[in-house]
C-alpha cells in the first residue's frame, strides 16, 4: 500500500509540475541595455553591467516580469551622432550591439533627477525613472534608427522596447517599429513627464498608422517570438504623423530594450510525459498486484 501511495504521489508531483513549468516559464533573463545622458546630474544609476557616470545602487527596473539589474550602460550626450557605431560589447555574453543613424541622446523630460531641474523631476527618482531618463532619437523621418543585437544565438526570444521620450505635451509624437525587416508597429511614444510620478507601463499599438491616435500613447512595446536572421535581431524605428498625432519635433527615441530567450517547449513535455509514463507505472502495478 505505501509502495502504491508513493507512486501516486510521484506521479502526480511530476504531472503537476510539468504543468506549472508549461504554465510559468515565459522567458529566461533578459539581457538589458539601457541608454543613458551623460552629465545630467543624476544622483542615482541603475545597477549597471558597465562603467557609470555616478554612484551605483543595486536597483531592479523594467516592465514587469523582464525587471532587471545589471543593465549595460551605453551613454552619449546631447550632441552625439551616429552614422555606424562599432559593436558594443554585453557584459556577460558573447552578444554585441550597433547602433546607425541615431541623432543623439537625450534626456526624457521630468524623468531625470531632481539635480538636473526638468518639470516634474523626482529628487528621489525611482528605478524605473532612471530606466527612462534617457533616449536614443531619430529625428528626421526620412532615415529609420537601427539598433541591432549581433551574434545572437539560434533561437526565439522576446524583445521589449522602452519609448518614453522628452516631448511638448502629454506625447511626443508618432512612431513606426520593425524588428528584421517586418511590417511596422506604431505607437504614440508617452511624454517623459507623464510617467512620473505614476511609474505605470503603458503600451497601446496598432499596425495601421492611420489608427494612431492620442489613444495609442505608449511607454513600452513587446515583440514575442523573435528569431534572429544571419545571427542578428535588427530594430528599426523612425517618425510619422498620422491624423491629429504630430511628427513631433523634438523626434522619437528608444530609452532601452531588452532581449531575452524563451525557453525551448521540448523539456516540459519531456517532463509531463515522464509523470505519465509514471503514471502507466503505477497503474501496471496495481494491476499485477
Amino acid at each position: 500500500m505505501i509502495l502504491k501511495s508513493n507512486g501516486s504521489i510521484l506521479a502526480a508531483a511530476a504531472l503537476f509540475g510539468g504543468v506549472m513549468a508549461a504554465a510559468t516559464a515565459v522567458h529566461a533573463s533578459p539581457i538589458g541595455v539601457q541608454f543613458k545622458e551623460t552629465g545630467n546630474g543624476d544622483t542615482v544609476e541603475l545597477n549597471n553591467s558597465v562603467a557609470t557616470t555616478g554612484p551605483v545602487q543595486n536597483l531592479t527596473a523594467g516592465y514587469g516580469s523582464y525587471a532587471q539589474n545589471n543593465w549595460n550602460e551605453v551613454a552619449g550626450s546631447g550632441s552625439s551622432s551616429y552614422t555606424s557605431a562599432n559593436p558594443i560589447a554585453l557584459a556577460g555574453t558573447t552578444i554585441t550591439l550597433s547602433i546607425s543613424n541615431a541623432h543623439k541622446f537625450n534626456q526624457a523630460n521630468g524623468v531625470e533627477s531632481v539635480n538636473n531641474g526638468g518639470a516634474g523631476s523626482s529628487a528621489s527618482p525611482t528605478a524605473n525613472e532612471e530606466l527612462l531618463s534617457g533616449g536614443l532619437e531619430n529625428d528626421s523621418g526620412g532615415t529609420p534608427t537601427t539598433i541591432e543585437f549581433q551574434n545572437v544565438a539560434a533561437g526565439t526570444y522576446n524583445l521589449v522596447l522602452y519609448t518614453a521620450f522628452q516631448g511638448n505635451g502629454s506625447y511626443a509624437g508618432a512612431v513606426g517599429f520593425s524588428v528584421n525587416g517586418g511590417p511596422d508597429t506604431y505607437i504614440v511614444e508617452q511624454d517623459g513627464a507623464a510617467f512620473y510620478p505614476n511609474d505605470t507601463f503603458v503600451t497601446n499599438p496598432t499596425t495601421n498608422v492611420a489608427d494612431l491616435s492620442t489613444s495609442s500613447v505608449s511607454n513600452y512595446l513587446l515583440f514575442n517570438n523573435v528569431s534572429p536572421l544571419n545571427g542578428n535581431i535588427t530594430i528599426s524605428y523612425g517618425k510619422y504623423a498620422s491624423g491629429t498625432v504630430a511628427n513631433d519635433g523634438n523626434g522619437n527615441a528608444v530609452d532601452a530594450v531588452q532581449l531575452s530567450s524563451v525557453p525551448e517547449p521540448a523539456p516540459l513535455a519531456l517532463l509531463a510525459l515522464g509523470g505519465l509514463g509514471l503514471l502507466l507505472l503505477r497503474r501496471k502495478i496495481r494491476a499485477s498486484a
